[in-house]
């Protein structure tokens, strides 16, 4: 259990250096440009999103939510794809408990 935990808590940290190291350059590169930033700064919530819903040791409703901002950022493809298959899975397994 400690293993897992300190697993997790590595992959978030990870994911926020990643998001930290992604941004500043941004930030730097496109000061006067607020088009240019807001594209890029969505591109990072996208990324942030689409790595926190493939993260297996989060809840299916956190990853879930993390599709719902990876979607709502613009995001396609196979993660949108991944996002779909979770909430069918999720959705099967609350009917299962009576719980829909």
């Amino acid at each position: 259990m400690i293993g897992q935990d300190m697993a997790l808590v590595a992959s978030m940290i990870v994911s926020v250096i990643t998001a930290v190291g992604t941004i500043i350059p941004i930030l730097a590169s496109t000061v006067g440009n607020r088009k240019a930033m807001v594209e890029k700064l969505n591109l990072v919530i996208q990324e942030v999103s689409r790595l926190t819903m493939h993260d297996e040791h989060l809840s299916v409703e956190e990853r879930i939510a993390a599709g719902d901002r990876y979607i709502e950022s613009g995001g396609n493809g196979t993660a949108r794809e991944y996002h779909h298959s979770l909430v069918i899975q999720y959705r099967e397994h609350l009917k299962e408990r009576g719980t829909d």
